[in-house]
């Protein structure tokens, strides 16, 4: 298996300049995510990637933390940044354990299932969301997949494909949502077999 930060360091340049696979789907999601934010909320997104989708939403914020192990990822997303005078964005380089702090709102989009601790992410992220905050996410669950999905996650993380992979069901996740504390408060899947998009709130006022 490769090294999982050497992975996505190397590949931030071709990533930044990648069209979003489903643009419409994608602009849903923000649509969405947007019902919940409020221009007093604080939001961290953790996997930040190149940054877009923090730009995209700080109008819609008070400040957004975005972070990514990557550095690459960052450097790309804080040039981003500077090119478009956004000053309530703050790119950091982090591993999501050593996130911490209380946000209105967390976003984990397309990380989950790409973490080898998937499970301990999800309890993680959810620990740092506010009474009343929600944490969304966009999450491919591979066990739900064909059969021959599921023999291929672990195959490609091993052949470097991707650094790494967790296969485990929409059952599975939802079950790591209610540990946590998390009621969902809307879920959306665009098509069959792609990944579910989550709004999980924590109950307060």
């Amino acid at each position: 298996m490769r090294d999982p930060q050497k992975f996505w360091n190397k590949l931030a340049k071709r990533y930044a300049a990648t069209p979003v696979r489903d643009e419409a789907a994608y602009r849903e999601k923000l649509r969405r995510t947007r019902k919940y934010l409020t221009t007093q909320a604080r939001v961290l997104e953790a996997g930040c990637g190149t940054g877009a989708t923090a730009l995209a939403h700080a109008p819609h914020a008070a400040h957004v933390e975005a972070t990514d192990f990557a550095e690459n990822m960052i450097a790309i997303a804080e040039k981003k940044r500077a090119a478009a005078g956004i000053g309530n964005v703050t790119f950091r380089t982090a591993w999501w354990d050593e996130l911490s702090g209380g946000y209105d709102a967390v976003l984990a989009l397309n990380f989950f299932h790409q973490l080898p601790h998937a499970q301990a992410a999800v309890e993680h992220l959810a620990s740092l969301v506010k009474p009343g905050g929600v944490l969304v996410a966009s999450t491919t669950c591979i066990a739900d997949n064909s059969a021959i999905a599921r023999k291929l996650a672990p195959v490609f993380a091993t052949i470097g494909v991707f650094p790494q992979l967790s296969v485990f069901g929409r059952e599975e996740y939802l079950g790591w949502l209610d540990a946590a504390g998390l009621e969902i408060a809307e879920s959306w899947q665009p098509r069959r077999l792609a990944a579910w998009f989550d709004v999980a709130r924590r109950p307060g006022p």
